[in-house]
């Protein structure tokens, strides 16, 4: 059964109240799940707000009181949902969440309450049982409120059905941004949520989207860790690994590109041959190729800069010669999926 939100109640309650401090408890993280067969993503695109959903979901535009700017529910697989309620004036996230939750019908609730969906931080209660002895089911709610706008959103799942749509569930929250609310500050750690392509995890932030595979990691206690200019990615060998630098300044990607190469050089004990080239996944720039040794082993340096509307991408990747074939192709999942966001 999908469990219902009671979104129209919200509809016409439209109340405001002051907002209340946020929760300080949070939830904790999500078990790793299986992946599934590739899905695309399409864009939902409204005045007031913008989010990403897989193609196999869709908008129930039979649902009572459907509004495509205020409330709206889009139906996933197996009986999952993620329902909407955006409010053109503020509310009191509190009170959203409980009245999301009023009658829920599952026996011996569970709940766990967490502070952040997305890019946005406010009060969030996750609740699941067992609704009249039917199968395990759960409903993650929260909300958010500014001065002048608010919104509510509910997960519905079963248990069943929970790993088929989790990819779903991220990608949405990922995704979803309120006109005018770019600004807000997003998560202070991004290791990477389940991609729609399996095997591989994805980050995305206000400023670009990338993917890499699921058995490397981003290295969130790394000196200078920024989720959103400066991150690396360790291979399962560790000594193999990827930067990923966005410079926020005026430069030129062959500056760039030298600059880095002639730092990158103090890695390798010594220097054999360099190479420039011009392409990096889908992407034209200044790159630079220094192989040479390191005690003793055969190593590559690479590193690629390229300038978008006044920011720049400078990545570095960095293997040993004799792990080339078992690194590479994580190398190319960074270079073919990396974009700007504009």
């Amino acid at each position: 059964m999908r469990l219902t939100p009671l979104l129209p109640l919200v509809a016409f309650a439209l109340f405001s109240c002051s907002s209340t401090e946020e929760d300080e408890e949070t939830s904790g993280e999500l078990e790793p799940l299986p992946r599934f067969a590739r899905v695309e993503n399409v864009a939902l695109e409204r005045p007031g707000f913008r989010l990403l959903h897989p193609a196999n979901w869709s908008v129930d535009t039979q649902a009572e009181m459907y509004d495509p700017d205020r409330f709206f529910i889009l139906a996933g697989p197996e009986e999952t949902s993620v329902a909407f309620m955006i409010l053109e004036e503020p509310a009191d996230p509190e009170a959203l969440v409980d009245l999301m939750l009023a009658d829920h019908g599952l026996e011996d609730p569970r709940e766990r309450t967490f502070d952040r969906w997305g890019r946005y931080e406010g009060v969030g209660v996750d609740v699941s049982g067992v609704p009249m002895g039917d199968v395990p089911s759960g409903m993650r709610a929260f909300a958010w409120s500014s001065d002048v706008q608010s919104f509510v959103v509910a997960q519905s799942y079963t248990a069943s059905s929970y790993a088929v749509a989790r990819s779903g569930f991220d990608v949405i929250e990922n995704s979803f941004a309120l006109s005018g609310t770019r600004q807000t500050e997003w998560p202070a750690v991004s290791p990477g949520s389940p991609s729609e392509v399996p095997g591989e995890l994805v980050i995305v932030r206000p400023g670009f989207r990338v993917r890499f595979r699921d058995d490397w990691k981003v290295d969130v206690d790394a000196e200078d860790y920024d989720p959103d200019r400066f991150f690396s990615l360790k291979s399962p060998y560790e000594s193999c690994w990827a930067v990923v630098q966005i410079l926020e300044q005026s430069v030129t990607p062959d500056e760039v590109a030298d600059q880095a190469s002639a730092g990158m050089r103090r890695l390798l004990e010594s220097v054999g041959d360099e190479r420039s080239f011009t392409r990096w996944g889908a992407h034209t720039g200044a790159g630079r190729e220094v192989r040479g040794e390191v005690g003793g082993l055969a190593a590559t340096v690479r590193v690629f800069c390229r300038v978008h509307k006044g920011r720049a991408l400078l990545v570095t990747e960095y293997r040993y010669d004799e792990l080339a074939e078992k690194v590479q192709p994580g190398f190319l999942t960074l270079a073919n999926s990396f974009e700007f966001l504009d």
